[in-house]
């Protein structure tokens, strides 16, 4: 990387795997292309960035970023070189958390005292306003959703809807909402977690939702009736990441206690685990499943991890005969034992 990125203090991904972009602690956001050439900067904030977010098209990067205010900026051709062209959104009125697309036009934004706002992006509006000198940094939410006690940690909308998301707080709640509810957004309610809940997860083509906490717990849940599924409980401080393989069988969590464990999605059943050598902040696959890297505050450790898909399909196969035997009022998997370790992992290498 041939240019300065000191005092980076967030990164994404595009989806296509083209582009990363920096958010810097003095307002600045940067594009980069894969290789590691910077493409671009510029400073929509006048305060730490602290979350980013590509919109997943096929044309030029377009990126929200959320600090002291939000901001979503396209990138149009212009010579031999990119512009961007930027609008701004003042609505909330503290530091913002998360930014997560909604749709192609709209995005959700959480702020540090529990609101959560959508707002609309026209580029065709902005090009015009900045063409007749007519540009405002007064765009409104279009929909403000409360009801959080506390501050909102993240929001991440389910795969393949165009309206749900999930969000998560300082109060220790999981929320389900529709923004295309007009009366009643607010569709459930998750309390079990007795701590911050810092992070969640959509399980995709399902109505499930991870989400992790403070009180060192990950819990699995069934968002159209609000049922907790399983709880996971083998870390024994501050849950931190999780992520789940690209193949939706597989999460990976990791926490302040330095380990990450391996789980079995369908039956939130324990695999195996790494211990690492400090507290373990970010995990994440590649996209073929096949490695795992786990950051702490000094060391990047990545781990190869293979699976045993013959003694999982037998594992499975079993506990689905098991099932049938069992009365039906019985058969609900409980899974807050993980004493014994399943071996589909057979084993993790430290490079």
């Amino acid at each position: 990387m041939d240019r300065q990125t000191d005092n980076v203090t967030c990164a994404t991904w595009h989806q296509n795997q083209k582009y990363f972009a920096l958010g810097h602690d003095d307002g600045k956001v940067s594009l980069w292309n894969s290789g590691g050439t910077h493409l671009f900067s510029w400073w929509p904030h006048e305060a730490p960035v602290n979350c980013l977010a590509f919109r997943n098209d096929g044309g030029l990067p377009t990126i929200l970023s959320g600090g002291d205010c939000a901001a979503c900026s396209q990138y149009v051709p212009a010579s031999d070189t990119l512009q961007e062209l930027s609008q701004l959104y003042f609505s909330n009125l503290s530091d913002l958390s998360w930014v997560e697309w909604l749709t192609e036009d709209k995005f959700l934004t959480s702020d540090v005292q529990g609101n959560i706002d959508l707002h609309h992006f026209d580029i065709e509006q902005l090009k015009r306003r900045i063409k007749e000198g007519r540009y405002e940094d007064k765009e409104r939410a279009h929909k403000t959703f409360t009801g959080h006690a506390g501050g909102v940690y993240m929001v991440r909308v389910k795969p393949g809807s165009h309206s749900i998301f999930a969000s998560c707080s300082v109060d220790c709640s999981v929320k389900i909402w529709d923004t295309k509810s007009k009366n009643e957004p607010l569709l459930k309610d998750l309390e079990e977690h007795c701590g911050y809940v810092t992070v969640l997860e959509w399980i995709p083509s399902t109505d499930k939702l991870i989400s992790a906490s403070f009180d060192s717990t990950i819990c699995i849940w069934d968002t159209s009736s609000g049922q907790l599924l399983h709880t996971l409980d083998k870390h024994k401080d501050a849950v931190t990441q999780i992520s789940l393989s690209p193949n939706s069988e597989y999460l990976a969590t990791s926490g302040l206690d330095g380990d990450v464990h391996f789980w079995s999605i369908i039956d939130a059943k324990y695999i195996n685990s790494f211990e690492g050598t400090g507290r373990i902040i970010q995990s994440s696959w590649n996209p073929e499943g096949s490695k795992l890297v786990a950051t702490s505050y000094k060391t990047v450790t990545i781990l190869n991890v293979k699976f045993d898909h013959k003694a999982r399909e037998n594992r499975l196969k079993n506990l689905e005969e098991n099932l049938e035997e069992m009365p039906k009022e019985n058969n609900e998997i409980k899974s807050n034992r993980h004493n014994d370790r399943d071996r589909d992992l057979k084993g993790t290498i430290l490079y």
